[in-house]
C-alpha cells in the first residue's frame, strides 16, 4: 500500500494490576499514555488517508479515564488490543477498514502493540 500514516494522542489514564507477586503496580496509578494509531490505504480521500480530527474524536472518550472500568487486569498490550477492537467496531468504514496496528505507549520507553 503506498499511503501510510500514524495518528499519535496522548491520553492521560489510570489502571491497577492485578499480578501474581509483590508490585506497585497492584495499586491503583497514572500513566500518561501515547497511542499510536496506524493506518495504509491505497488512495485518498480529499487528498488525505483519515481526518485526524476523527480520531482524535474516537479517542476522546478514553481521556483521563479509569483502564479497569473497560478491562480486567488492563495492562499496555490488553489495552492495545482493546482499542483496536473498539476502533473497528464503533467506526463500520474507512477508520476501520484501514486500520493496521494500534500501539500503547505507558511512559516515554515502554509500549506494546496489537495488530491483526
Amino acid at each position: 500500500m503506498p499511503y501510510t500514516i500514524q495518528f499519535s494522542c496522548i491520553l492521560p489514564g489510570a489502571h491497577k494490576l492485578s499480578l501474581p507477586y509483590n508490585s506497585p503496580c497492584n495499586e491503583l496509578h497514572g500513566h500518561t499514555y501515547r497511542i499510536e494509531l496506524q493506518f495504509q490505504s491505497e488512495t485518498l480521500t480529499n487528498g488525505m488517508v483519515i481526518d485526524f480530527t476523527r480520531l482524535k474524536d474516537i479517542l476522546a472518550e478514553f481521556d483521563h479515564c479509569d483502564w479497569n472500568e473497560y478491562l480486567d487486569n488492563p495492562t499496555s498490550e490488553r489495552i492495545a488490543k482493546f482499542l483496536y477492537h473498539h476502533i473497528k467496531q464503533t467506526d463500520q468504514g474507512i477508520v476501520s477498514d484501514l486500520l493496521q496496528r494500534v500501539t500503547v505507549y505507558e511512559g516515554q520507553y515502554n509500549a506494546a502493540s496489537f495488530y491483526a
